[in-house]
């Protein structure tokens, strides 16, 4: 329910009201470089929208976190993003889609899900750190489960269903898919 709400919360930027866009520094500082003015680019779209400097909170009983990481531009230089981390005394959640690099490996350990970059099958030198590189966080980090996601079109989806499932718990995403995540 809460990436659904965060989900569609982004889909329905342009017409929500009071909306609040949490960013780590160093992305609005690439997005300023990229986008001109973060806040007058967003502000022509909503007029109600506030950026803030993210931090960690909590919605009733979730822990919301980041991991930072990294993503390769297409000249080469490194690109400041983030996946995002879900937790309660039970569980714990990381999504992490469009990376090269994890920076902050210490904050995945534990993770019972990791949802991780599955774009081709050895992206490492485009930005990506593709199927092999998550199977090797899966090896590194043994979460109970890893769901693969910003699939390439490479391969064919059940190819890569067929390749990932020898090396553990490893599911492929598709669209539409939902997690059922247990307290």
């Amino acid at each position: 329910m809460l990436i659904e709400i965060i989900v569609d919360g982004v889909e329905n930027l342009a017409t929500a009201e009071n909306v609040i866009f949490m960013t780590p520094k160093d992305v609005l500082e690439e997005f300023n470089q990229l986008q001109g003015s973060s806040k007058d680019w967003l502000k022509t779209r909503n007029k109600t929208i506030s950026i803030e400097n993210f931090t960690p909170f909590s919605i009733d009983d979730i822990n919301i976190d980041t991991v930072k990481l990294e993503h390769k531009k297409d000249w080469g230089a490194d690109v400041p993003c983030y996946g995002y981390i879900f937790s309660n005394n039970n569980f714990k959640f990381a999504y992490m889609s469009d990376f090269n690099k994890i920076l902050e490996v210490e904050k995945l350990k534990d993770c019972d899900l990791i949802v991780s970059d599955g774009n081709g099958l050895n992206n490492i030198g485009h930005g990506h750190v593709g199927i092999n590189g998550s199977i090797e966080i899966y090896n590194l980090l043994k979460p109970k489960k890893m769901i693969l996601t910003h699939l390439s079109h490479i391969m064919l989806h059940n190819d890569v269903i067929e390749y990932v499932k020898k090396y553990g718990n490893i599911d492929v995403a598709y669209d539409g898919m939902e997690i059922e995540l247990h307290k």
